[in-house]
C-alpha cells in the first residue's frame, strides 16, 4: 500500500513538472521558463542517477543528490538575484535548505536517514508549488496589466514615458 502511495506521489510529481513547463514555454516569460526546465532537468538528472546506480538508502552522504542540489541551488540562485519576481526567491531558500542537508549529513554523521531524506526531498515540492504560484500570478499580471520587464537593472528612464515632442513654430 505504501509503495503504491509512494510510485503515484513520484508519477504525479512529474505530471505536474511537466505540465509546468509546457505552460511555461506557452504563456511565461523567460524566469518562468528557466525555473521550469531547471526543475524538469532536476528529475530527469535523479531518473538517470537512479537507472546508474540504482536505490538509495539515505544512510551515507548522496553525492550525486548533492551535486544535483548544488547546480540547481546555483541556476535558481542565479534566476532570483536578477529576476523581477518574488517566487524564484523563494525556489532558491528552499534549495538552500536541500543543500545544507547534504552539507549537514557530511559533518554528523549521526543524523537519521529519514531526517536526512526528508530535508533532501521536501524542498523540491515547495520549488513545484512556488513555481506553480509563480507561473500563475505572471499570468494573471500579464493578462491585466500586459508585458512587463522580466529582469531587474533597468534604468529609471526605461520606466519613464518617452518624452513629448515639443510644437514647433
Amino acid at each position: 500500500m505504501l509503495d503504491q502511495i509512494w510510485v503515484s506521489r513520484a508519477s504525479f510529481q512529474y505530471g505536474l513538472c511537466l505540465a509546468l513547463f509546457v505552460v511555461a514555454l506557452i504563456k511565461g516569460a523567460m524566469p518562468e521558463k528557466l525555473l521550469s526546465g531547471a526543475l524538469v532537468g532536476a528529475i530527469v538528472a535523479d531518473l538517470l542517477y537512479h537507472a546508474v546506480i540504482g536505490s538509495t538508502s539515505y544512510a551515507n552522504l548522496e553525492l550525486g543528490h548533492a551535486t544535483q542540489d548544488i547546480v540547481l541551488f546555483a541556476i535558481s540562485w542565479a534566476i532570483a538575484l536578477r529576476a523581477n519576481r518574488v517566487y524564484p526567491l523563494w525556489i532558491a531558500g528552499a534549495q538552500l535548505i536541500s543543500v545544507t542537508s547534504h552539507v549537514y549529513r557530511a559533518a554528523f554523521e549521526h543524523i537519521h536517514p529519514v531526517v536526512y531524506a526528508v530535508m533532501m526531498r521536501l524542498p523540491f515540492y515547495v520549488n513545484v508549488l512556488a513555481l506553480l504560484l509563480g507561473l500563475t500570478a505572471h499570468i494573471r499580471r500579464t493578462a491585466r496589466i500586459g508585458k512587463y520587464p522580466s529582469w531587474r537593472g533597468y534604468s529609471d528612464r526605461f520606466w519613464a514615458p518617452p518624452p513629448r515632442p515639443r510644437p514647433s513654430g
